[in-house]
């Protein structure tokens, strides 16, 4: 069975906006730590930081509401903030039959947070998302 993960990956690096800016450099969780920046930059790291599952009276209904984490890095600030307005744009575009999953809907759930990192020269900017979405029921 496909799971929100996939689905995620699948609207990142399927929304021309953003895949004319990072190609398929989309990851979960870190980036690449063994290629030089440049061969890496700008991409997208996504994470699972929460997940909702709303239960009824007889148990689980199969409704999710994950927040997903999405940062942006790039070698730039100004390209960190090209990157973040596309995935934004991407997952609040995010509805119907995504990689298998039924999504319901997507929303920002927090403003940004901008950060640079001086070890490795890198700009990032990440924005949380709650993405509405079902999934099988035990």
């Amino acid at each position: 069975m496909a799971d929100i993960q996939q689905a995620i990956y699948s609207q990142l690096t399927g929304h021309a906006g953003l895949s004319a800016l990072i190609g398929t450099r989309v990851y979960p969780l870190v980036l690449p730590q063994n290629a030089p920046s440049a061969a890496v930059l700008p991409a997208v790291v996504y994470q699972i930081i929460g997940n909702d599952r709303l239960e009824r009276h007889r148990g689980a209904s199969g409704d999710a509401r994950p927040t997903v984490q999405l940062s942006a890095w790039a070698l730039t600030e100004a390209s960190a903030a090209a990157v973040a307005a596309q995935m934004r744009i991407a997952i609040t575009a995010m509805t119907g039959v995504v990689a298998g999953v039924t999504v319901t809907g997507a929303a920002n759930d927090s403003g940004e947070i901008h950060r640079y990192e001086p070890d490795t020269r890198r700009y990032g900017i990440s924005l949380d998302f709650r993405i509405s979405h079902r999934e099988a029921v035990v």
